[in-house]
């Protein structure tokens, strides 16, 4: 893998190195492609296998077994000639060219600057970020995603507190319990919106189970080591409020009915100084659907999700998508997918015949098959039912925490603005969504509010438009 400025001129560029960028990178260079590979981190390996910065090394990095295949890939890129890796740098825009529409221009900003990349073939692999849910003090300092403490933990080796408290819906926040716990710091319980019943129906999977034995036989051993230091996992109950004007010093919960009402007058505080949410996961898909790539509404799998065919084409042609873009489904999921895609770039570039990628392709859809079935149960057991996190909204929360927008500001504007019915209309009356976020944070909220006000399904309110540049850049590098 070589660092080197990278050609303007490209046959094959994968914007994102996490798993599925990965794996697609090291399969087209296996065949011969040149590969550029752009990403915002300064090391390969995305959310999930994020490494520590090149300035130290980090002893037993993700030493767990389950972290093995990221340890691979990492080693197979980084040792690969043919793979070109530009770092720290993100893809603001990706058009196709007005003189040649069979190619795409990507517009790079990094290290100070912005320049021009263009290809023939591109694959976007960007993941996904956790979602925030809202409530009263949801932008209080210590208030974090519990995606955000594990990326602290794994690449700057940093406790970013002393006592956590997680809250959520998704089974990775026991993973980021425990691994907190292991590093020095305390947990004082993990908390589930979702009842023990429900959580318990993965039994009714057995099959589905046992194809995921490592995942599984390592999720019960954090389970046991969570239950052997008496850390309190609490069900059926989820968070209200903080504690704590300038920052967290506690949590205020409240009990679930039966009816997945939140009982307010059936609350418990618990002190704690970092509060770490983990509901759901976004499909960072802005780059596709900037350059035109239909994409359809999935609330329990991120979003607005990337429409594709076998071989993980777009609707878009010569653009490819892979991993969580199309649906959240973990990192072994996204390799496979990015294995398809990069036999997919392969076969339309005339290096594999219909028969070769057809064989190769086919023990990869076989494991392909298996994740998604276990990743289609996680997202039944984790989504909620979007009237519960409706109920945790006071009309002062914020919705837009960039804009300072609140629930009611957005609530009078589709009030008194009946022509308003899509979220990019209301953005440009209300400011929400203008904000450095871009409206990450708050997207889903909004669409879910218009949705609800409007009785309009999530596609007719559409998603916000992606503008030039789809991630805040300094006005110097542009000119």
């Amino acid at each position: 893998m070589t660092h080197e400025t990278p050609e303007s001129d490209a046959e094959f560029v994968i914007v994102g190195a996490g798993p599925a960028g990965m794996r697609a990178a090291i399969d087209a260079a296996g065949h011969g492609l040149k590969v550029i590979v752009i990403d915002e981190q300064d090391q390969p390996g995305g959310q999930i296998y994020r490494r520590p910065p090149q300035a130290f090394s980090v002893k037993n990095w993700l030493p767990e077994k389950i972290y093995e295949s990221g340890r691979l890939l990492h080693r197979q890129v980084t040792d690969h000639e043919k793979i070109q890796f530009v770092h720290s740098s993100s893809v603001i825009g990706l058009f196709k060219e007005v003189a040649d529409h069979r190619r795409f221009r990507l517009v790079v900003n990094g290290k100070g600057r912005c320049f021009d990349i263009r290809a023939n073939h591109v694959l976007v692999a960007t993941g996904c970020h956790e979602l925030p849910v809202l409530f009263p003090g949801w932008t209080t300092p210590g208030v974090m995603l519990a995606g955000g403490v594990q990326v602290m933990l794994k690449s700057q080796q940093i406790v970013p507190g002393e006592t956590f408290l997680f809250v959520g819906a998704h089974p990775l926040q026991l993973i980021v319990a425990e691994q907190i716990q292991r590093a020095g710091g305390r947990v004082a319980g993990v908390v589930f919106a979702q009842p023990l019943q429900r959580l318990l129906t993965v039994l009714k999977s057995p099959a589905t189970m046992l194809g995921q034995a490592p995942r599984m036989t390592y999720f019960f051993n954090v389970l046991r080591k969570l239950r052997k230091s008496r850390t309190p996992i609490i069900f059926g109950t989820t968070i209200v409020g903080v504690e704590g004007a300038q920052a967290v010093s506690g949590a205020v919960l409240a009990e679930i009915d039966g009816s997945g009402a939140v009982d307010a007058t059936r609350t418990t505080r618990l002190r704690c100084d970092r509060l770490a949410l983990c509901f759901n996961f976004v499909a960072s898909s802005e780059l596709p659907r900037q350059a035109g790539a239909d994409c359809h509404w999935s609330a329990s799998r991120g979003g607005w999700l990337i429409r594709h065919d076998e071989w993980m084409r777009s609707s878009v042609s010569g653009l490819y998508v892979a991993g969580e873009i199309t649906g959240v489904a973990g990192a072994e999921a996204s390799q496979e997918e990015g294995a398809i895609a990069a036999l997919g770039v392969l076969l339309d570039a005339g290096r594999l015949t219909q028969d070769e990628a057809m064989r190769l392709a086919r023990p990869v859809r076989r494991r392909l098959a298996d994740f998604e079935k276990f990743a289609g149960l996680l997202a039944r057991l984790a989504h909620l039912d979007e009237t519960l996190t409706d109920q945790l909204a006071t009309p002062d929360t914020l919705m837009c925490k960039c804009q300072e927008v609140t629930v009611a500001q957005v609530d009078a504007a589709l009030t008194n603005n009946l022509d308003i019915s899509s979220a990019s209309a209301l953005k440009l009356y209300s400011r929400v969504g203008m904000g450095l976020c871009q409206g990450r944070f708050c997207h889903y909220h909004v669409l879910r509010k218009i949705a609800k006000t409007r009785n309009l399904a999530p596609e007719r309110v559409g998603a916000f438009t992606p503008q030039f540049p789809v991630k805040p850049t300094p006005v110097g590098d542009l000119i």
